[in-house]
């Protein structure tokens, strides 16, 4: 709902809205069966239920909702097939079906939001074992993957790369970012710290892909435990600060910029807000999945982000809105 003030004159777009969940698990629902899979010739309705052990009648009316919903062509002989774009959507992002059955397993969690508002508490049982969220943290890892593909160009439009050897990774597991990096600039070497389940699952996709030699796998709580010895010039922090309570995040930021050379910069990847709490609109909704999903999760405001760095002898040099209301703060030391 982007409408401003006064903008609507029906109850039809308002209740679009509230009635969005329908696409979204019409989408959902059409990953997790395999309609976004490569599929030669397209899609035969009563084969495909046939293969996949569903009813003919109904995928064949999730397919015809596909089509309304501008994804799915139906061809004159009743088939089905990916619209040309769409295709190529996952074709240069093939991590999307996992980023989209990592979303389908949220959708539950918003089934408890009503709870979390009444009661102010998570919806999720507390555990120091955060490699529990979610259910399959196989699923998540790809899922992070596939959202670094989406943010990486953006990163490489940082000047100074071309000149760096080295960078940390800071809950990197699915080696997203680390892998793009050490890709595109051959003199990069990249440090992945994580939980050891994450690293476990990250090396075994590394040597499964090929994998490069310049990533080096590190496993620990980057809260709790001694990080890799630096210094590095470069520490990325992506989207891992949301997930625990600012006290932590506050001494994980002192931790880092203890192990970045003097003219290093921290890069601080996640869903930052305004410092009124309300924009960007999508780190505004996710940070009520935060408060569902995770015992101490949460969206910080920029304010409270620039104190953490403040404290640890470091200052934001630039502060970049990215695209899905991401933002990427940049920071040297003062």
């Amino acid at each position: 709902m982007n409408n401003p003030e006064g903008a609507f004159s029906s109850p039809l777009p308002f209740m679009r809205a509230a009635t969005a969940y329908a696409e979204s698990k019409i989408l959902l629902t059409a990953a997790k069966i395999g309609l976004f899979s490569p599929l030669p010739g397209g899609i035969v309705a009563a084969t495909f239920a046939r293969q996949h052990d569903l009813s003919e009648q109904g995928i064949k009316l999730l397919l015809n909702a596909l089509v309304t919903l501008h994804v799915m062509i139906k061809e004159n002989n009743g088939s089905y097939r990916l619209r040309e774009d769409i295709a190529i959507l996952f074709s240069r992002y093939p991590g999307m079906v996992a980023d989209m059955l990592h979303h389908d397993h949220l959708y539950s969690v918003w089934e408890h939001l009503e709870d979390s508002i009444r009661t102010g508490e998570s919806a999720t049982p507390s555990t120091e074992d955060l490699s529990a969220y979610p259910a399959s943290l196989e699923t998540f890892l790809l899922a992070m993957r596939a959202h670094a593909t989406y943010l990486v160009p953006d990163l490489f439009r940082l000047p100074g790369w071309e000149k760096k050897r080295n960078l940390l990774d800071l809950g990197g597991g699915g080696a997203g970012f680390a892998g793009a990096f050490t890709k595109a600039f051959k003199n990069l070497s990249v440090t992945i710290a994580d939980l050891p389940d994450a690293i476990a699952i990250t090396k075994r996709h590394l040597e499964e892909t090929g994998g490069t030699d310049r990533i080096s796998l590190f496993p620990c709580n980057c809260y709790k435990d001694s990080l890799p010895e630096g210094p590095f010039e470069s520490i990325l922090i992506s989207h891992l600060v949301h997930i625990y309570p600012a006290r932590d995040n506050r001494r994980l930021i002192h931790k880092a910029a203890q192990h970045l050379h003097p003219h290093g910069e921290l890069l601080l990847l996640d869903y930052f807000l305004d410092e009124n709490e309300t924009a960007p609109k999508e780190a505004a909704i996710f940070r009520l999945l935060m408060k569902m999903g995770t015992p101490q999760g949460d969206c910080y405001a920029l304010p409270v982000t620039f104190d953490w760095l403040e404290s640890a002898g470091l200052t934001a040099h630039r502060v970049i809105p990215l695209q899905g209301g991401n933002t990427l703060i940049v920071a040297r030391r003062r």
